[in-house]
């Protein structure tokens, strides 16, 4: 009954949790569908992630134009992919700005780590910034 009423009220979150609480991969895969359908890239991908189709994931975000998400995933569960969606990206950059910031993006797959994880030392500093409101980081001099 819970099932039908989240279908007929289109409540695709609700869904969601009513499948993987249930365990019900059947369900999961028509909600993948249905998600994609009505646009709920959030849904779809996270119905996708649960069933394993990491290559169906990585599409979809390629398809919504979420290149640097797909790069990051690419770069931790589908590595052999990184050289094309970074590629991609660069493309993609070039599209919208200057040649400089597309020539930036580096195509090796331990370069974009080294980025990676600069990124997250970053994030880190930042947050604990945040916590004790004593340290300010400006970005670009502590890293380079």
């Amino acid at each position: 009954m819970a099932e039908e009423c989240l279908k007929q009220a289109n409540d695709l979150c609700g869904l969601l949790l009513l499948y993987s609480s249930q365990g019900d991969a059947d369900g999961i895969t028509q909600l993948a569908s249905l998600a994609k359908e009505h646009g709920k890239n959030n849904v779809a991908f996270l119905c996708l992630f649960m069933l394993g189709k990491l290559e169906d994931c990585l599409q979809l975000l390629v398809d919504s134009n979420q290149i640097p998400e797909a790069a990051l995933m690419a770069r931790s569960y589908l590595p052999s992919q990184v050289s094309e969606i970074v590629a991609h990206w660069r493309k993609d950059l070039n599209k919208i700005w200057d040649d400089v910031s597309g020539k930036s993006i580096t195509t090796s797959a331990s370069q974009l780590e080294d980025l990676i994880d600069r990124a997250l030392e970053l994030g880190s500093a930042t947050a604990s910034a945040k916590n004790y409101g004593r340290k300010y980081i400006v970005y670009g001099k502590n890293f380079r």
